[in-house]
């Protein structure tokens, strides 16, 4: 899945961005990836991260029972308010700490 959506802004970029011109193509691509060095690796760390939790939760879906992964699956919106209150000092409101606690609308 990953690599279709590298595919995908690869020729996105290519025919919005170089106006389908490789040399300005080649040109984008080069500055990018090599001259903007530090903003690519500020930018692999969270992606390295999603990659990484995406493939610990196919293994849970493959270790646990429906219902315990679904729990502890929600469970992450409220350890992300938690953990913004407490690591970023966010303030939370009372209506988004009761829709935080409410059971997901079924899709």
């Amino acid at each position: 899945a990953e690599l279709l959506k590298l595919v995908i802004s690869m020729i996105a970029c290519f025919i919005l961005d170089a106006n389908q011109n490789y040399s300005v193509y080649f040109n984008i691509i080069y500055t990018e990836f090599i001259g903007n060095r530090g903003d690519w690796l500020k930018l692999m760390v969270p992606s390295v991260l999603y990659t990484l939790q995406n493939s610990l939760q196919y293994y849970s879906m493959s270790c646990l029972s429906a219902p315990v992964f679904q729990v502890l699956y929600q469970m992450k919106i409220i350890t992300t308010a938690v953990f913004s209150v407490l690591i970023l000092s966010k303030r939370i409101s009372v209506s988004q700490v009761c829709c935080s606690h409410l059971p997901p609308m079924p899709t």
